[in-house]
């Protein structure tokens, strides 16, 4: 049972199944179904599959954002030995399942698909319902050890979702971190690139960029530490100035002939499939120049650049005079793909890598060129900075 008072992000419970070695096989967060807002006591459930190896069953709550959640009444229930006959259907339905994955996913060769096939029919072999066939589908995700990938229930309610209640949006900053030097931190952003409100933090970012530059200005902190996800698009667009002008890098499926492009021209940040181009954040007016486009640029990451921020750290690899500083990232530099099952739940998974300008492949987490803890890395990137050619007085 759970109740909430002014949830902003979610209310979870949390059901972790591991093998003797502690491999995870299984794991749900309620992540397609999570309690937000102002709610009565309700009653939410887990179906967590019969899994031949399973050692240990780890139950937990997880609350993310702001308010308050009150839970009770946990139980536990054992049903796979009575809800009857498994079903046919049911065996089918996460054999498609595995065909799908086996076809699509970015990293399948990284997979033991014969393994992973009989994995999946001995624990199909008792799903009698359709929310035994849903934990079945969400074990053998996890069995990917991609957290990237995830497996949704339940299609969003899009009588729900078309307004939905999206953070706060926060602008790009930049400081003057000395004379010489511009400290530019770059938010994530959530929801349509192309909205109001991702064309103003692009505009903002230009303005903010545009009045720190000068003559004196001889290199640039771009902070992707705050970035942990949402949409990359107006992030590239922001930072375009500081980029460069032309391709920033790629997204390139299994077969390398899928390709999108991605690039910054004329104000804008979009990509390119073939001959189609696809414009997908941009500003109201013409961005700036800087007084020195090939200023060198140190490039902050931590485990808490996530996807959209991992790709824009992505875009600056390989660009001249550019070093990344910091911590591994999160771990989810790919673009997913979402695939309908007949029921409506979906999968949704990796389908592409994020390569950079010189055809390096980034997956799934991008390691800086220089590793430093957190309470250093802004000084070690100074330090390198300063001892440029172009900061030498």
């Amino acid at each position: 049972m759970i109740r909430t008072e002014g949830i902003v992000v979610s209310a979870t419970l949390v059901a972790i199944v591991n093998d003797e070695d502690g491999a995870t096989l299984f794991s749900d967060d309620m992540v397609d179904r999570v309690v937000r807002g102002d709610t009565d006591w309700a009653s939410y459930q887990i179906d967590i599959p019969a899994l031949p190896s399973a050692e240990s069953v780890t139950v937990a709550v997880l609350v993310i954002g702001p308010g308050t959640a009150w839970f009770d009444d946990l139980e536990l229930e054992a049903v796979a030995d009575k809800n009857g006959t498994p079903s046919e259907e049911w065996l089918d339905y996460v054999e498609q399942a595995v065909d799908v994955l086996e076809d699509r996913y970015v990293a399948s060769d990284r997979v033991d698909w014969e393994d992973l096939r009989a994995f999946a029919r001995e624990s199909a072999s008792h799903a009698v319902t359709q929310n035994d066939a849903h934990s079945v589908v969400a074990a053998v995700i996890a069995r990917l050890d991609d957290s990237h990938a995830t497996f949704v229930r339940r299609p969003p309610d899009m009588a729900e979702s078309e307004d939905p209640e999206l953070p706060a949006v926060r602008p790009v900053r930049v400081v003057e971190r000395s004379d010489r030097l511009r400290f530019v931190t770059a938010p994530g952003i959530e929801g349509d690139p192309l909205s109001e409100a991702s064309t103003e933090y692009v505009d903002g970012a230009h303005e903010a960029i545009a009045a720190a530059d000068s003559e004196q200005v001889c290199g640039w902190i771009v902070d992707l530490r705050e970035s942990g996800g949402g949409t990359m698009w107006p992030v590239l667009a922001a930072l375009g100035p500081i980029l460069g002008t032309g391709e920033l890098g790629y997204f390139i499926a299994r077969d390398p002939d899928e390709k999108a492009v991605w690039f910054y021209r004329d104000s804008k940040a979009g990509m390119q499939m073939e001959s189609d181009e696809l414009v997908r954040a941009g500003s109201t007016k013409d961005a700036p120049e800087l007084h020195n486009p090939q200023t060198p640029v140190a490039v902050l990451v931590s485990e808490d650049t996530a996807s959209a921020g991992e790709a824009v750290a992505v875009a600056f690899i390989g660009r001249d005079r550019t070093r990344l500083f910091g911590q591994p990232t999160f771990g989810h530099a790919s673009v997913n793909g979402t695939v309908p099952m007949p029921d409506g739940a979906m999968l949704v998974f990796p389908v592409a890598y994020a390569v950079d300008r010189n055809g390096v492949r980034h997956f799934p987490a991008i390691s800086p060129d220089v590793e430093v803890e957190e309470d250093q890395v802004e000084v070690t990137a100074e330090e390198w900075l300063l001892g440029l050619d172009e900061c030498a007085d």
